[in-house]
């Protein structure tokens, strides 16, 4: 009937089998286990990630990329800030608009530096001591343009110009404070 080899083959071949199968049935139980872990893992970055507030970061980033798109508008209108008679100093609106732009610069490093951590801290005082940094900065500036005679259509455009950027900065800071 059967030889005894092929009783043995065929013994090795179920025990093969047997032995595969429990292989198997481990690596699938310990996968499960690895993505019920990930799972876990995932929950627990996704609860830190909302209780730091970094979730909030690309929205900064947009927001901080608007603020250089009109601070771009801004400058270039304030280059072409011409007093049209001896009204006044030209050299004020200079000094005083390159102080406004450099208290400009401060927030924007500042902001941009820290924007995860103004997304994970209160930052208040260090937000509002920049924006009342750059208002005084700003008054200086548009006290100076006042102050020169000029184009009453130049002025306009450079306020509203400025009017914009200073909008969409206090938009963004907002955010954080």
């Amino acid at each position: 009937m059967f030889s005894k080899t092929s009783i043995i083959l065929s013994l090795c071949f179920w025990l093969a089998f047997a032995s595969a199968a429990v292989n198997l049935a481990q690596i699938v139980a310990s996968n499960e286990n690895l993505e019920e872990q990930a799972t876990n893992a995932d929950t627990d970055v996704n609860d830190l990630t909302a209780l730091n507030g970094l979730d909030y970061a690309p929205k900064a980033t947009q927001d901080l990329a608007g603020i250089n798109s009109a601070l771009s508008d801004l400058v270039t209108n304030a280059g072409q800030v011409t007093p049209t008679g001896d009204g006044g100093d030209e050299s004020s609106v200079t000094s005083s608009f390159a102080s406004f732009s450099n208290a400009l610069t401060k927030l924007m490093n500042d902001l941009i530096s820290k924007e995860e951590m103004l997304a994970m801290f209160d930052q208040k005082t260090m937000v509002y001591g920049n924006l009342t940094f750059l208002e005084d900065n700003y008054n200086n500036y548009s006290l100076a343009l006042q102050n020169i005679t000029m184009d009453q259509a130049d002025k306009e455009s450079v306020d509203d110009a400025t009017g914009g950027a200073l909008g969409q900065i206090g938009s963004a800071v907002s955010a954080y404070a």
